[in-house]
């Protein structure tokens, strides 16, 4: 019984783990959006 709560433990931590990464992505490209550091926003502006 304490392995399968150990795998549980370890599937959430890797699941919280993601979802950080992905929050952490999307507030970086948002930054950059909203300073004008973004290529893509650099070049259609021009």
């Amino acid at each position: 019984m304490q392995i399968n709560e150990v795998n549980s433990q370890t599937k959430r931590d890797a699941e919280i783990a993601d979802t950080l990464i992905a929050i952490s992505v999307i507030a970086k490209l948002l930054a950059e959006e909203l300073t004008g550091k973004s290529k893509k926003g650099a070049t259609s502006n021009e």
